[in-house]
């Protein structure tokens, strides 16, 4: 492209008509890049398998930094990708578990209630137990009705058959008639 320069007095004079280098934004100055430290993966795991704090779990590693460290640790695009890494390997571990069970879920609820009663949150901790009565099948939706709910999987499997063999000879009967 082709643009006027500025004369002496800032207007644009167009006898002069350059490329427009002379208004291209200057470049800024890029922030050097904090290189990955070795301390980084251990504190990255430890904030992703307690929910703590980088300098909190520095601190617990015995890794002397300071408050600006960490907070700028922390916002470094190297450090988040460890703690987003860390955080995926420790819930994989978790959905991996093979003592995860309903059992457990329900457990965990009721654990939780207690801590919603502890701290006066009684509200939520009804909520939560009406969910837990779901989940443990003593409430249902009012639009939901199970029929089945005290069939074995071997009676539900016969009543499936049945009813198959049903509709089978039921449309052979059809068929005959036309």
């Amino acid at each position: 492209m082709v643009f006027a320069e500025e004369c002496a007095y800032g207007a644009p004079d167009a006898s002069n008509a350059t490329s427009n280098q002379h208004f291209r934004k200057p470049q800024r100055a890029l922030l050097p890049a904090i290189p990955e430290q070795e301390w980084w993966t251990p504190v990255a795991e430890l904030v992703a398998r307690e929910s703590i704090s980088i300098r909190e779990a520095a601190t617990r590693l015995k890794i002397p930094i300071g408050n600006e460290e960490a907070a700028n640790t922390f916002r470094t695009k190297g450090f988040q990708r460890l703690l987003r890494n860390a955080r995926q390997q420790f819930y994989m571990e978790i959905a991996n578990d093979p003592t995860w069970s309903r059992r457990t879920a329900v457990g965990k609820m009721l654990y939780l209630i207690d801590r919603l009663m502890d701290a006066g949150e009684n509200d939520k901790a009804v909520e939560a137990l009406l969910k837990v009565a779901r989940v443990e099948g003593w409430l249902s939706n009012e639009n939901t009705v199970n029929v089945f709910n005290s069939l074995t999987d071997k009676e539900l499997e016969d009543l499936k058959t049945r009813a198959a063999e049903r509709v089978t000879s039921s449309r052979t009967s059809v068929s005959s008639l036309s």
